[in-house]
């Protein structure tokens, strides 16, 4: 039962670990351009709306007809 299993493998040398990186602020940046995309897109068509349909909304138009023209 004496088989020769070649040379000993020599124990590998420990390597401290190194720190994670954390992303937190790169995930914060995302985050906040995301929301203000959407609010963007959210204000831009609530501007269209209303730009097309504020007078039915509102009857300004109405109003504004009895001011002296300037």
């Amino acid at each position: 039962m004496n088989q020769n299993y070649g040379t000993p493998i020599p124990p590998l040398e420990e390597i401290p670990p190194q720190p994670k990186k954390k992303n937190t602020w790169l995930i914060i940046v995302i985050v906040v351009v995301v929301v203000l995309c959407c609010c963007c897109a959210v204000v831009g068509g609530a501007g269209y709306y209303l730009y097309y349909n504020g007078d039915k909304l509102f009857g300004i138009s109405s109003l504004l007809q009895y001011l002296p023209a300037v």
